[in-house]
């Protein structure tokens, strides 16, 4: 079960962020961190969020595969249908 860490301590600890820290032998501003952070429980293990995908170069890629899906037929397709064409295959991603 994925869960927000500040959710997770309300559910197993009651809420307190000085048992958790207890519990994991940290102190608590340590936890305060962890929450600020962003960090999330998995199945009862804590992680860290690395980093923010890049969907900009995700959409490039989606971008030159419809483009070459499309072929000759490009230019026949407006700006704003080539933009939903691309929205519909991002969602299939």
């Amino acid at each position: 079960m994925l869960m927000r860490l500040k959710d997770y301590i309300k559910d197993k600890f009651n809420g307190s962020q000085m048992a958790f820290a207890t519990a994991q032998g940290v102190k608590p501003p340590q936890v305060t961190q962890w929450i600020d952070k962003g960090f999330i429980v998995v199945d009862d293990v804590l992680y860290s969020p690395r980093r923010e995908l890049n969907k900009y170069e995700q959409r490039a890629i989606v971008q030159k595969s419809v483009l070459k899906a499309l072929g000759d037929t490009v230019d026949g397709i407006s700006p704003t249908e080539f933009k939903a064409l691309v929205d519909r295959q991002m969602q299939k991603n």
